[in-house]
């Protein structure tokens, strides 16, 4: 994180994010509503008939199935690292992913141990960014079948940006510059490659 945690809070405080990027207080997963100048807990809607079908499934397209290089900053035979700056929050993300189809729990053995020594080194390389604080590594799998595994650094010395609370956090901080983005993105693809390993691409 090339920025510091006075660059981050100066550009918090001279642009905080409007009401159009808080459209997750709608989703029904978000936990809280406004009630009479308090915040109150949603309350929790019935069991529905089935669970949610999810991209990947059931006849749904797969976004990265579809879009096989977007975002795409490294890859392997057969993994791939991904990075967006449309969209981002203000915190540096990158999704793990295999190339191959397939959901978190269907990885051979040897699979499971390349991804566990990918997340290592990706999350050292997000690590020695400047700035950076801690390194989230989060596994969901409500919106795609296609395995992903979320990796997030943090800014140092931010006391509010920690735990899961970083994952909102980054909905609400300013977007980074696309040049810092493009020089973190640079920074981590070149250590995922490091020793001549998979192939890194230039980020849009």
């Amino acid at each position: 994180m090339p920025q510091s945690a006075e660059e981050i809070f100066e550009l918090a405080r001279l642009e905080p994010r409007g009401e159009d990027d808080l459209g997750f207080r709608s989703w029904p997963a978000f936990p809280w509503v406004a009630g009479e100048g308090e915040v109150l807990p949603r309350p929790l809607d019935p069991p529905v008939a089935t669970d949610r079908v999810r991209d990947g499934e059931g006849g749904r397209p797969c976004f990265r199935c579809t879009h096989p290089d977007e975002g795409v900053v490294w890859r392997d035979d057969r993994w791939l690292l991904a990075s967006s700056c449309e969209g981002r929050g203000g915190l540096l993300s990158f999704w793990l992913q295999t190339r191959e189809h397939m959901d978190f729990g269907e990885m051979t053995e040897e699979l499971a141990g390349e991804l566990g020594r990918l997340v290592l080194r990706c999350h050292n390389a997000m690590l020695a960014l400047p700035n950076a604080g801690r390194v989230h590594i989060g596994k969901w799998g409500d919106g795609s079948a296609h395995l992903h595994v979320l990796l997030m650094v943090r800014p140092e010395r931010l006391a509010q940006v920690i735990g899961s609370f970083a994952v909102e956090w980054d909905d609400l901080l300013p977007v980074i510059p696309i040049e810092v983005w493009e020089a973190e993105v640079a920074q981590v693809a070149a250590a995922m490659a490091a020793g001549g390993d998979g192939e890194v691409l230039v980020p849009s």
